[in-house]
């Protein structure tokens, strides 16, 4: 029996605290909870353990036990054994009337590949156990195998088209065929099948055959799983929701202009009806420059131009890509004025001799000016290579220069020449570059391997590369060209994606290939044969699950999902897990325990009963904030999945439907909380503890040191801080820097007054 004894109380005043103590009488390690405590089997007690799980750290193994009939006083084993094998024992001492404890077995297991057999046993030191049938508890965990989830949704900015992009991440490869339900605003819209095969860590694109009116907005909700024909490693990840907003129009407000002209430089300004990524090319000759100017995403954009050449006519040309993928071009020309009153450098450049590559080269150029040369900076192609520095020279035959590998053909050459007043000259030339003998180019080949596509749209992807430049990609279904793909001007290496749908041929197997053309003419051409089957199966059920903004209230945090039914069929036995973190929970939950060493970091177990299809239910819980050592809170604490080292989840829902034997889980990775008031969760956190006076309690560890198994010190927070958070004005918690022992006398909380 637990009951709390007051001594020592004073009034208290805002000049001084009040200390109280809560004296626990309740010997060590005896905790009881009023709960209801379900049928009764028998005469005599009937002890049951009713659930094993997963620890947070070093693969801990947590169980529930529960008496479900006579009252029983005395010691209990509860034995933990793993693959057959003993593993760990705990001796608890058992006072009175039903209710349940957690225990947590710290020495845990080794991580295996493959599947683990867990056994939690209770056995009661005296008399007989009423049922001794339901004493143990096997449960079997697999540890390998595949994992199916969709990585994400995206919308080609082009066709419009849905794809959804599926991922292996399992510890083995997949050859059974899978199978996506879509679903539109909570409404099925079709399955679709593939049957080809998903390595470990690999990933497909699966069009979904739904073209998007870039108007409404749409809920998508994709649900992949191999149904009873694949078993999992993961069956909690196979949903994923997306919301698919109006895109905004993407236009030019002011077109691409020059706003600004001189002799030598030029002004190119623009506005966008949307911010967007820019670039800009220019140049003498529709080539332009070989290597662009780029602006970071912006709505209005402005370049300025210089080191150009007076009386020359110049393209420019402005390309946008919006958040969308969308590209929005245009461009003009213009030409420079003649210069008036220039003094300062003057020379020229030899025109007239063909090259080979060679990684060292002087330039033919002469320049001379009477107050001497100061500084030659090179440009190639309109774009800074290298600077060249005479030491006030009045005559320069020759600039030494490491250029590097150039591609074949025609390069215009500038030299920017200034004499040590300040004056500059910008000299011109051309120079034609003889190939290197650098192998067989252009060279192409798929990013990975075909796999069996189904109905609708489907991308294939090819990487290019040309040290001299790519021309174009075209792409090629059973002898026809589909698709011609044109890399920006200069580009040496390049991804040329091909969006085909599949509707428009018949099912079987069809000729697809690339074709690349560099800038030289040289072509070359791969090919694969792949299978087309516009089939679809029958849908699944599915639960979508949102976190709802944060509410307190003084002393109390309320922590709320809102879950709605998108199947077609009623979810039953509807079970949420959280996990939360510097908060101890109070009500609103059938189960909650410690998960890590300090009892810092709880799983929050609420029964959502059942949903019936299109109906929307909110499940809650509450939670009263600690001061815990490094003094973190959050609500929905990252927790690794067993088996993948690198996965997370925060909350754990799981369902049930009519008949069936199946149970539904998904892991899911929710966003933070945030308070109604805006602030994030440690600002709202902070504005409970400057605003209201609520219970605190620092250092649960302590509890740890002294009180064995972790159980009862789960029970004990509970329950104090249900009673305490009802307390206005009084703060309850452990002093780290006041030692105290747990004896017969129970345990000490000091409270103050904290207003």
């Amino acid at each position: 029996m637990l009951y709390l004894g007051v001594s020592g109380m004073r009034k208290f005043t805002t000049a001084c605290g009040i200390l109280l103590a809560l004296i626990m009488t309740s010997p060590v390690g005896s905790m009881t909870a009023d709960t209801d405590l379900g049928s009764r089997a028998g005469s005599g007690p009937d002890f049951i353990v009713t659930d094993i799980w997963q620890g947070a750290e070093s693969w801990m193994i947590g169980c529930t036990i529960e008496n479900r009939g006579d009252p029983y006083s005395g010691d209990i084993f509860v034995n933990l054994s793993v693959n057959h094998r003993y593993n760990q024992s705990y001796e608890l001492l058992w006072m009175g009337e039903g209710s349940h404890q957690n225990v947590t077995f710290e020495a845990g297991y080794d991580y295996i590949d493959g599947q683990i057999e867990v056994m939690v046993e209770v056995v009661l030191i005296y008399g007989p156990d009423a049922n001794q049938t339901d004493n143990i508890r096997i449960e079997t965990w697999d540890l390998i195998g595949p994992d199916l989830y969709v990585e994400n949704l995206f919308v080609h900015p082009i066709s419009f088209n849905l794809t959804a992009i599926v991922v292996n991440g399992g510890r083995c490869d997949l050859h059974t065929p899978f199978h996506l339900s879509f679903y539109i605003n909570g409404s099925y819209v079709h399955t679709i099948s593939f049957n080809g095969a998903i390595g470990m860590g690999e990933r497909v694109y699966i069009p979904l055959n739904w073209v998007w009116d870039r108007v409404s907005t749409r809920n998508i909700s994709v649900y992949v799983d191999g149904w009873s024909e694949v078993t999992e490693t993961n069956e909690s990840n196979n949903h994923f929701s997306k919301l698919i907003e109006k895109w905004p129009s993407l236009y030019f407000v002011t077109p691409p202009a020059i706003t600004g002209l001189g002799p030598i430089n030029a002004t190119i300004s623009w506005n966008c009806s949307i911010p967007a990524k820019w670039v800009i090319r220019w140049g003498t000759y529709p080539g332009m420059a070989r290597i662009p100017e780029t602006l970071s995403r912006r709505r209005n954009g402005t370049l300025e131009l210089t080191s150009l050449m007076d009386e020359t006519y110049y393209l420019f040309y402005v390309i946008g890509v919006d958040d969308f993928g969308r590209r929005l071009e245009g461009g003009g020309w213009f030409t420079t004025p003649q210069a008036t009153g220039v003094e300062g450098p003057m020379g020229h450049f030899n025109n007239s001799e063909v090259w080979a590559y060679s990684p060292y080269r002087e330039l033919p150029l002469n320049a001379w000016d009477d107050q001497g040369i100061e500084n030659i900076e090179i440009l190639l192609d309109g774009y800074p290579i290298g600077n060249f520095t005479p030491l006030g020279a009045d005559q320069v035959n020759g600039v030494p220069l490491d250029l590097g590998p150039i591609t074949e053909g025609n390069h215009s050459i500038s030299f920017l020449v200034r004499d040590k007043e300040g004056n500059e000259r910008m000299i011109h030339g051309n120079m034609t570059w003889q190939r290197p003998d650098m192998g067989q180019y252009p060279v192409i080949g798929f990013m990975n391997e075909f796999r069996p596509l189904y109905e609708g749209l489907s991308l294939l992807s090819a990487v290019v590369e040309d040290p001299d430049g790519i021309q174009r990609v075209t792409w090629y279904v059973d002898g026809e060209v589909v698709y011609v793909d044109e890399p920006p001007d200069g580009a040496t290496t390049y991804s040329s994606n091909f969006f085909w749908n599949t509707e428009m041929v018949a099912n079987g197997y069809h000729t697809v290939s690339a074709e690349v053309l560099s800038t030289l003419g040289e072509s070359s051409s791969i090919i694969s044969e792949l299978h087309v089957n516009n089939e679809v199966e029958q849908e699944e059920p599915d639960l979508e699950m949102v976190r709802l903004p944060l509410r307190s209230e003084g002393t109390v945090v309320n922590v709320s999902f809102s879950v709605h039914n998108l199947g077609s069929d009623t979810a039953e036995s509807i079970e949420i897990r959280d996990n939360i973190e510097g908060f101890v929970p109070i009500s609103g939950f059938i189960e909650a325990h410690s998960i890590d060493d300090d009892a810092t970091v709880w799983t929050v177990k609420m029964d959502g009963g059942s949903i019936e299809p299109g109906e929307t239910r909110t499940i809650s819980f509450e939670c009263v904030p600690m001061m815990n050592m490094h003094d973190r809170r959050t609500i929905g604490w990252p927790m690794l999945l067993t088996g993948f080292p690198r996965r997370f989840y925060t909350t754990k829902l799981s369902w049930s439907i009519p008949d069936s034997s199946t149970t539904y889980v998904s892991y899911k990775m929710l966003s933070a909380a945030y308070f109604e008031d805006g602030s994030d969760l440690d600002e709202g956190t902070m504005s409970i503890l400057s605003d209201a006076n609520y219970l605190l309690v620092t250092n649960p560890a302590r509890l740890f040191d002294v009180m064995v198994p972790r159980a009862d010190a789960d029970t004990l927070l509970i329950k104090g801080t249900t009673l305490a958070s009802l307390k206005t004005g009084v703060v309850a918690f452990l002093d780290p820097d006041d030692p105290f022992t747990l004896s017969s006398g129970g345990v000490r909380f000091i409270l103050n007054n904290m207003a």
